[in-house]
């Protein structure tokens, strides 16, 4: 079975949620021996990581730990962690003091000082470079809809957006964040790298910032539209599907089926709806690439990872846990209701603080 492994961005708030905490680069620098811990770009923020595990329940067991924990650290400097894809609080975000991270705030500006958002990515282990696009290009169009489960940031630096996940929008003002077109072979997935970083736009490949791509640092594919999630068990069940979603590619693959040629520039729309909308409007078919309603698209998604799922004991924990999501339409759904029902962001925040740790 293959392993998976999460990363999660977390937001650093006060303890009365009315304020950001800029002690990311801090607590990091203090518990420098957990390797499972790093700083991000923002002071705001950090990011926990699992081990590889091939267990649905370890990597849950894993992420609830390492929560747990680094609530204990931030606690330590006077904050909380929440899992928010963005903040609803006003902030200036301080960038991290790295040269890397500093260059890429002085050169974007505006939107370099404001990149303050909080995603989850999933890496999934492949045998070969070959493998891994053949996986890449065959799950290009089951990406928005796994956007749509984890749209979690309707409110931004004090404003309601008007979308489902606007870290995905925030995030795509960076350049190389958009959809490609298929590569078809790993050289020509190298080579459009390559020229990518020979512009001299992007500083390395880790600026890469592709929906899914190669790992720099390990032998997976890396999935990285998922905004953060406001429970670990979210987290867990976008994990069991991007799993099931690169089993079933890398069989098509070794099979000779064909990749879907849907354009990358309908992909971006349909990454534009699933932002927009969440679990609460019509979402782009990932087949007719036409618009359908939210529950005919997740439900295409797990059909079409069914058998994987199964094979991997983790079909009866997604259904149960997308059984959950429909109640609240997701985190952006829950966090629209604390809103509604308490009429200020700040209870938006604090509502989020224990389900941080749930």
């Amino acid at each position: 079975m293959r392993t998976i492994g999460i990363e999660e961005e977390l937001l650093l708030v006060s303890p009365d949620g009315c304020s950001t905490r800029q002690v990311g680069d801090t607590i990091c620098a203090a518990h420098e021996d957990d390797s499972w811990l790093t700083r991000e770009l923002k002071r705001d923020q950090l990011e926990i990581r699992t081990d590889p595990t091939a267990s649905i329940s370890e990597a849950l067991e894993q992420l609830h730990t390492r929560r747990r924990i680094v609530d204990v650290y931030a606690q330590e400097h006077d904050a909380r962690i929440v899992s928010l894809g963005t903040t609803p609080l006003r902030t200036k975000p301080k960038t991290v003091p790295v040269e890397r991270y500093e260059k890429i705030t002085a050169e974007y500006g505006v939107i370099g000082r404001n990149q303050l958002s909080c995603g989850a990515h999933v890496h999934v282990d492949v045998e070969s470079d070959a493998e891994a696009v053949g996986v890449i290009d065959r799950i290009r169009a089951w990406l928005p809809p796994l956007l749509a489960l984890s749209a979690n940031s309707p409110f931004w630096n004090g404003s309601v957006t008007g979308f489902a996940s606007f870290r995905s929008q925030l995030f795509s003002m960076l350049p190389t964040t958009g959809y490609q077109e298929l590569f078809g072979t790993p050289e020509a997935y190298h080579t459009h790298v390559e020229n990518l970083v020979n512009t001299g736009v992007v500083h390395g490949k880790a600026m890469i910032y592709f929906p899914v791509r190669l790992s720099n640092n390990f032998p997976t594919v890396e999935v990285r539209v998922m905004d953060g999630s406001l429970d670990a068990r979210t987290t867990v069940l976008l994990a069991a599907l991007v799993r099931a979603l690169v089993e079933t590619a890398a069989r098509e693959w070794r099979a000779g089926t064909p990749a879907d040629p849907v354009s990358a520039e309908v992909l971006r729309v349909a990454s534009w709806r699933a932002s927009k909308f969440g679990l609460s409007g019509d979402l782009l078919h990932p087949r007719e690439h036409r618009p359908r309603s939210a529950e005919v698209v997740v439900a295409a998604l797990v059909d079409h990872v069914r058998l994987a799922l199964a094979e991997a004991g983790d079909d009866d924990f997604v259904d149960t846990e997308l059984e959950r999501l429909w109640t609240t339409r997701g985190g952006a759904g829950l966090q629209r209701e604390v809103h509604h029902r308490a009429g200020e962001l700040v209870d938006v925040v604090r509502e989020a603080i224990p389900l941080a740790l749930s």
